[in-house]
């Protein structure tokens, strides 16, 4: 039998860059759960870049994390 996904709320991870010490760069994460699985990647990369704009830091990483229940298809 073929296995079929349903499609399970992702999340959003930023990577913010807060400071180089000893010449490397230190990063903070984060991550925000349940985005819906029908947000867009532009939607999801605005609402990423939003969030960078609030804070002290500078902008690092967006990326999103999409999941998937997988069952067994009829």
């Amino acid at each position: 039998m073929a296995a079929v996904a349903i499609p399970q709320p992702s999340s959003l991870n930023l990577k913010f860059v807060v400071g180089v010490v000893d010449g490397k760069t230190v990063y903070m994460s984060r991550s925000y759960s349940r985005v819906s699985p029908t947000a867009t990647d532009e939607a999801v990369h605005n609402v990423g870049v939003t969030l960078f704009t609030l804070t002290d830091y500078g902008p690092g990483s967006i990326t999103r994390t999409d999941k998937s229940e997988l069952i067994e298809g009829v």
